[in-house]
């Protein structure tokens, strides 16, 4: 190749490389126009605590649960935090320095004595109708959540990915989402990091390093071996971006809704990572929170 076509080709190969970077944020918003982002950055947890969702970036907010959008940052225990968990009675939140504070009411906070467990890994929640929140300790060992008591050793728990429903308990491992008595796995989903269950249409909703996945069940709730993009015009947006958090919400397509957070990294992602949600019937489309 001659010397002068050598240099208008590498100019080409630059823009090229520089226009795939910087459209990945306007390619999105050619599909849907979108919304201002509330919730940014590392969405770490979505948890439901009584009528209301709670969502943490390293800050705490929260919003009413049939609510399209409309969340706001409230107040939370010192320093930055780093997962949620909740159950019946109890909204839970570990910071950074390990230190985990417990609330009725997510307005006066209790701090929970750990001392007995360690240094503490993760807190987790089961999703269940009526949840129960975990400990995960750095030592492996799981331990029950109780309100501002101390916890107890949880030995029948595996996994802190971990979905409870009527119909029987999922966990993900290896990268794979396992239901128990035979109710069947799902493989090949990369890093597993969330569960939830949409009783709309009858799905667990996974968070893995391969993006949102939609893994459907049965009606003995017993799953496919499959999965697939979720509903809406996901895979025309942010089909390709790792999904952390989820949370499924609702019974019927007037009041359900899903919830996920996007973790990639780089400047070029500053404007995708964050919170989304898509309504059913409501707005049929995913849009940033």
């Amino acid at each position: 190749m001659k010397i002068k076509y050598i240099f208008p080709l590498l100019l080409v190969l630059f823009a090229f490389a520089c226009k795939n970077e910087l459209t990945i944020f306007e390619q999105i918003n050619e599909e849907t126009k979108l919304e201002d982002a509330i919730i940014t950055g590392v969405v770490n947890s979505v948890v439901k605590f009584n009528s209301k969702l709670y969502a943490s970036d390293g800050n705490l907010y929260t919003k009413n649960e049939n609510d399209v959008r409309g969340w706001s940052k409230i107040g939370s225990p010192s320093g930055t935090i780093i997962k949620l968990a909740a159950d019946s009675t109890n909204l839970y939140v570990l910071n950074e320095d390990n230190v985990l504070y417990t609330s009725t009411n997510a307005d006066a906070w209790t701090q929970v004595d750990t001392t007995s467990m360690g240094t503490i890994q993760t807190i987790f929640w089961d999703g269940a109708s009526a949840p129960t929140a975990y400990v995960k300790a750095t030592s492996g060992s799981f331990y029950k959540l109780a309100s501002s008591t101390t916890p107890t050793a949880a030995s029948d728990i595996i996994s802190d990915v971990l979905l409870k429903t009527d119909k029987g308990t999922y966990t993900a491992k290896g990268g794979a989402v396992t239901g128990s008595n035979n109710l069947g796995s799902v493989p090949d989903l990369g890093t597993v990091w969330s569960l939830t269950h949409s009783q709309v249409d009858n799905a667990i909703y996974a968070g893995t390093s391969k993006g949102l996945k939609r893994l459907p069940l049965d009606e003995a709730g017993k799953l496919s071996g499959k999965s697939q993009d979720p509903p809406g015009n996901w895979g025309a947006t942010i089909k390709a971006y790792k999904a952390f958090a989820v949370l499924a919400t609702g019974t019927n397509t007037s009041d359900a809704a899903l919830y996920t957070s996007t973790i990639e990294e780089g400047s070029a992602y500053a404007k995708i990572n964050g919170l989304w949600g898509y309504y059913y019937s409501r707005r049929d489309t995913w849009n940033r929170e």
